[in-house]
């Protein structure tokens, strides 16, 4: 599941990207990129000794996002819109991804990324800077944020490039911290920051305390299984927030009158029928039905076997 988050990030962003260049008039085509999805686990300690750990939020890092841009006209100006479009869009996905993959009616899953966080400080009213070489002199002595964040504006501007910034941190569902974006203004290129150093976006604790105890299993005190037998019970009842029990429920009734390896097949096909039309009426969208629905029909169709033969 951080696997396929994350190259669902990979294939959204490459999707606006297309449309981006098709309404500007540029051709792009994506260099070799890398993001990562990735659990964060907190620890408390007690004289250097950890005593528990527990589930501290989830983090989406694009390190490496790389394209090639060229107009048809030769208008330059059309490559330096499309980066900074581009790079908008991809620090917002950077939320909005995890955010509909993991949310469901209660609870909601909120995440912070560059684009959010200066959208929150904007809309509270916090003044937004851009700061460059001829006035760092006087914004910098008066921004009210992290130190470290303070010094790799000065870092940047000082090597020629620009900074958006808000004035103060934002408190967001108890996440302190700033967003800013470092911009090449020769070329558009931008590294879209939060706190912390992340060119990436940070999933607060509600949402991953959700993931943990629905979509993966650890945790719930008394376990739902419908999903998976003996020997695969993390098999997730609730993938990406989708409740998958009565398809797998009506899997387990069918294997049990399943004689035949035809009939395991036609049960397991069933499955991934079942688990799609469930995932749509649920609300979700039709690409993320469609991959989870395949994805346990596959994996029951390959690995089933042992399953359907303690079942007959």
């Amino acid at each position: 599941m951080l696997f396929f988050t994350a190259t669902l990030y990979g294939s959204r962003i490459d999707g606006y990207d297309i449309v981006l260049a098709h309404s500007l008039g540029v051709k792009a085509v994506r260099c070799p990129s890398e993001a990562i999805f990735q659990t964060v686990l907190g620890v408390n300690y007690l004289f250097g000794i950890p005593l528990r750990t527990f589930a501290n939020g989830l983090m989406m890092d694009a390190d490496r996002n790389i394209s090639v841009i060229n107009a048809f006209d030769g208008n330059k100006n059309k490559k330096v819109q499309f980066m900074q479009y581009s790079g908008i869009n991809g620090s917002s996905l950077e939320h909005r991804v995890p955010e509909q993959l993991f949310s469901s009616v209660d609870p909601s899953v909120e995440g912070i990324s560059a684009a959010k966080a200066l959208q929150i400080a904007n809309d509270s009213g916090i003044p937004i800077y851009t700061i460059t070489k001829n006035n760092i002199d006087v914004v910098l002595p008066i921004l009210q944020i992290d130190p470290s964040v303070i010094n790799d504006i000065r870092s940047a501007v000082n090597a020629g490039k620009e900074v958006i910034v808000s004035k103060t941190n934002i408190n967001h569902r108890g996440w302190i911290g700033c967003g800013y974006v470092i911009v090449e203004p020769s070329t558009g290129i931008g590294g879209y920051m939060i706190s912390g150093g992340m060119s990436g976006a940070h999933i607060l604790c509600e949402g991953i305390q959700y993931f943990i105890t629905k979509v993966v299993g650890i945790g719930v005190s008394v376990p739902e299984d419908y999903c998976g037998s003996k020997g695969s019970e993390w098999v997730p009842d609730f993938p990406f927030g989708i409740d998958a029990q009565m398809a797998c429920l009506e899997h387990d009734i069918c294997y049990k009158n399943a004689p035949a390896p035809i009939d395991k097949l036609h049960c397991d096909v069933s499955l991934g029928c079942n688990l799609f039309l469930d995932c749509i009426y649920q609300g979700n969208e039709p690409f993320l039905c469609g991959s989870v629905a395949s994805t346990y029909a596959l994996a029951v169709i390959l690995r089933g076997w042992k399953a359907w033969g303690d079942a007959i």
